[in-house]
């Protein structure tokens, strides 16, 4: 009876690892070697997460008019914020500005 065995790569230091029942470390993104390599991605994470927190900026006009042809093109939240570079927040914002001035 062969065992079916998945070689991981490490997304913190870049090791090569088998994870087994009895030593796992993984987050909701990722499998880690080690437990301190998983913290190190946690703590980084949580560090962005701040920084995007305290650093709200505005849209120029330009970014502003990207996000708004998108969302009339009916184009999905997720790739909205990945195209014009923007958060979630600031893509239901303008759908909601959209929906009050046609609505």
């Amino acid at each position: 009876m062969g065992i079916d065995v998945q070689e991981r790569r490490c997304p913190v230091c870049g090791r090569e690892f088998v994870p087994t029942s009895q030593w796992v470390y993984r987050d909701r993104v990722a499998w880690f070697c080690t437990y301190g390599c998983m913290r190190q991605a946690e703590m980084r994470r949580e560090k962005l997460l701040k920084g995007k927190r305290r650093m709200q900026r505005r849209l120029t006009p330009k970014e502003v008019d990207r996000v708004l042809s998108l969302i009339r093109k009916g184009v999905a939240i997720q790739e909205i914020m990945v195209d014009a570079g923007v958060t979630e927040s600031a893509v239901r914002y303008y759908i909601k500005k959209i929906a009050r001035a046609e609505g």
